[in-house]
């Protein structure tokens, strides 16, 4: 998929294996003011923004489309930015569920599942 964000976006991306609630899941986030590709989980042990260790840095320009490709097989996740970034993980807590996009603004935050 092609991904494109303005100027005033602080993350988007997919949101993987969620409850209908979107209580639980999975997500692969794009965060263009610090320039990196993070892997994330919910419900999350602790204060942190996002799995340690799941963090990749690339070259993000608002308003320039970059495609981003997933890849799932069992319980294998690889995320794959332009071709020239890639960050795997593995998805053992959510085996089911929907997928969505995200997108979170300076003001506001969307989150959709869509099935």
């Amino acid at each position: 998929m092609n991904v494109t964000f303005g100027d005033d976006t602080r993350g988007c991306g997919v949101l993987l294996r969620t409850d209908e609630a979107l209580d639980c899941g999975y997500m692969i986030r794009l965060e263009p003011g610090r320039q990196r590709l993070v892997f994330d989980r919910w419900p999350r042990k602790g204060d942190v923004p996002f799995e340690v260790g799941l963090e990749r840095p690339v070259a993000l320009t608002p308003g320039v489309a970059c495609r981003l490709d997933i890849v799932i097989d069992g319980t294998v996740c690889e995320v794959y930015v332009d071709d020239t970034v890639a960050m795997s993980a593995r998805l053992y807590d959510h085996r089911e569920g929907g997928m969505g996009a995200v997108r979170e603004r300076r003001q506001r935050k969307l989150r959709s599942r869509i099935a």
